[in-house]
């Protein structure tokens, strides 16, 4: 019998959207041979070739003294931002049930272009975990550590057994909460839109591993290509990497491969990933590659419309903006630091 050796590939989502079948299928159609799961609930979308699980059955009694402890620190919806922490622990169980060596964990609005089980044999054999982190450990001078991105991340069984133990203790130990602590004391001073997210405890967790134990997901030296930090965002393994147009990453595409530009030297970087984070949802349809499906000319439409409507809102706000520059910088400055 032949064994799969091949790295599943783990999204979670609860509810329901319609971008979540595309990535869904997109990941199917670039990992034929991994197991593709999606943790979610009874709304959460059924896909041919997709294991569905229900967070519910992972519950243990640390997810629950977890949510008892948590501290919502930030101004997005409470429910929302906890889900965001807890995720990572029903995952890490999720390892512990099946006997999980290694996984890729995805966001919902994460596109896939690359077979990742070759791309992680590529890996140094010492390397624990890959995320997102653009600059290094020092660029945020104001309390020591910084925030990092899991939405398109590698995991083995090690790394997310530590990181669950840090979120355990993360708002039990006061060495610990103070940490997030003080980073919420500055936002609240400021009225800076933002706050305590989970990117926050992964960059904790990413401060106590080794250089050869981590690496980058914006850069992945010595595999011919990076994952997306955000399509609309010209940051990379640093600030300002890629060109842009207009709202999105300028995308020069290759048998059905989207490639980025690199502002100074102007190469081409293959991207193995698109993260549409936000609005920029809308635009997954049209980077979809994979075989036809049923419903997908309906859910090319509807996200259209709904890209069409964002472009043109952004347009106008873009408009406004320049208006009040000219006629109230202050209250435009004022506006900028509550994140409108």
């Amino acid at each position: 019998m032949k064994i799969n050796c091949n790295i599943p590939i783990i999204f979670f989502h609860l509810g329901y959207a319609d971008y979540i079948e595309i990535a869904l299928r997109q990941a199917i159609a670039t990992n034929p041979d991994s197991e593709i799961v999606l943790f979610g609930n009874e709304a959460s979308p059924i896909v041919d070739g997709v294991r569905r699980v229900m967070t519910r059955d992972y519950e243990t009694p640390q997810s629950v003294k977890f949510r008892q402890n948590y501290r919502h620190m930030s101004y997005q919806q409470e429910i929302l931002e906890r889900l965001c922490f807890e995720r990572w622990l029903w995952i890490a169980e999720f390892f512990r049930r099946e006997g999980l060596a290694k996984a890729f964990v995805m966001d919902t609005d994460v596109m896939i272009y690359a077979d990742l089980s070759k791309l992680s044999r590529m890996f140094a054999p010492s390397v624990k975990c890959g995320l997102a982190q653009t600059g290094d450990d020092t660029s945020d001078n104001t309390i020591g550590y910084k925030p990092v991105s899991g939405h398109s991340s590698y995991w083995t069984a090690q790394a997310i057994f530590e990181l669950e133990t840090l979120l355990l203790e993360l708002y039990v130990k006061p060495e610990l909460l103070n940490l997030p602590e003080t980073r919420w004391a500055k936002y609240s001073q400021t009225h800076f839109y933002g706050g305590i997210t989970d990117m926050d405890a992964i960059g904790l967790f990413k401060r106590g591993l080794r250089a050869d134990e981590f690496i980058n997901t914006n850069e992945l030296p010595g595999c011919g290509g990076v994952f997306d930090l955000s399509l609309c965002l010209s940051d990379g393994a640093v600030e300002n990497q890629y060109q842009m147009r207009g709202l999105i990453k300028r995308l020069e595409w290759r048998d059905g491969l989207p490639y980025g530009i690199e502002c100074k030297s102007g190469s081409t970087f293959r991207f193995y990933t698109l993260h549409c984070q936000g609005c920029y949802k809308s635009f997954m349809a049209g980077f979809y590659r994979g075989p036809d499906f049923a419903g997908r000319r309906r859910l090319t439409a509807e996200n259209n419309c709904r890209k069409y409507k964002f472009i043109l809102e952004r347009m106008v706000k873009s408009l406004a903006k320049s208006c009040l520059a000219k006629i109230a910088p202050e209250l435009l400055q004022r506006l900028r630091r509550k994140g409108v």
